[in-house]
């Protein structure tokens, strides 16, 4: 019987996003044997769904909770009740508006959204030429996290006076979907010269709806003749970037972010999160910054090769990490070629 029982809780479940922070979530569960993480949230960002579920494990009483929320607004009544029942609450990644949360851990969403932007521009000087066409695709707007990136774009754009940016396109984090919505636009606006894809879906959807549509002149499409951002590091998203369908992707320190999130909520359960010495308690101050932002590693086909061995070496590392002792697994086998294919010069 663990003694201390976490949850992570995300707003879909099965998007490959999230993969990363519920495997992170296991594996401390693995490793610490007094500790439990329960992994749940809904499948389809259903904000209804996701507060049930919260309430069940303030039923519980669990000792704290992870959560990246389905809707900013709706979810800050249950963030309260859980933080009047000494549950602390960490949002990750995407906030909650007006609740007593403990902390946000996530990126410098705004910045890392200036950064690509800025990056783009800077590298097609043909933009500043004529008429530019930008499409954004991402989720609704209302996710603080969405709403920061189109920000950062924005603060980017506006220094251009001859972009002309085109509707937004809510593409719910789903790359189907995106691909209808971004082709719908494209059969009105084959000239398009940018898309920035704002979600770990967006690009693939952008180039999925590429490869199907025509240019300006009725020809297909060929990699790079449109511009494509994306965001996270799916291994499509690699991909795409090594083909030259994606230019650049900004990646969340996902794994580090959920580990600094399950430190602080177990700092605060074993009751030394407030050092004693500081008497943050008794002044009222807060334990821990209201933010706590992880800059983001910008990956474009320059870095992507360096950074998918790395990816791929951590990944044998966590699958070696998840071996019960005594046994060896496949992954385990095939670590030796990895480990000294990355040394070679």
């Amino acid at each position: 019987m663990p003694d201390r029982r976490y949850a992570i809780n995300v707003a879909r479940r099965e998007q490959r996003f999230f993969e990363e922070v519920t495997e992170t979530g296991r594996k401390i569960s693995d490793t610490l044997p007094d500790v439990e993480i329960v992994l749940g949230g809904p499948m389809d960002a259903d904000a209804n769904r996701q507060i049930e579920e919260l309430e069940a494990l303030i039923a519980r009483k669990v000792s704290g909770i992870i959560l990246f929320p389905a809707n900013s607004e709706n979810l800050a009544p249950t963030v309260n009740r859980a933080a009047a029942r000494g549950i602390p609450v960490i949002t990750l990644f995407s906030d909650v508006k007006d609740c007593r949360r403990l902390t946000l851990i996530g990126g410098p969403e705004r910045e890392s959204a200036r950064e690509i932007a800025r990056r783009t521009f800077q590298e097609h000087r043909e933009f500043e030429v004529g008429p530019t066409k930008v499409l954004v695709s991402s989720n609704r707007p209302g996710e603080s996290v969405t709403d920061e990136r189109l920000d950062g774009i924005d603060d980017v754009l506006k220094e251009y006076k001859n972009v002309q940016i085109l509707p937004f396109v809510n593409d719910e984090g789903d790359s189907k979907k995106g691909a209808a919505a971004i082709g719908s636009v494209l059969q009105d606006n084959p000239d398009i010269r940018v898309i920035f894809g704002l979600n770990a879906r967006s690009a693939i959807g952008a180039v999925a709806a590429l490869m199907e549509g025509r240019d300006h002149n009725g020809k297909a499409y060929h990699a790079g003749d449109v511009v494509v951002t994306g965001w996270d590091n799916d291994d499509d998203v690699l991909d795409a970037i090594e083909g030259g369908w994606i230019e650049s992707t900004s990646v969340l320190h996902s794994s580090l972010c959920t580990q600094i999130a399950f430190g602080l909520l177990d700092a605060s359960s074993l009751g030394y999160l407030y050092p004693d010495n500081l008497q943050l308690r008794e002044f009222a101050f807060p334990a821990v910054p209201d933010k706590i932002l992880i800059p983001e590693t910008l990956v474009d086909r320059k870095s992507v090769n360096g950074y998918r061995r790395k990816k791929n070496v951590f990944s044998v590392a966590r699958k070696i990490g998840s071996v019960k002792p005594g046994r060896r697994s496949a992954a385990a086998e095939d670590s030796q070629s990895t480990i000294a294919k990355e040394k070679r010069p």
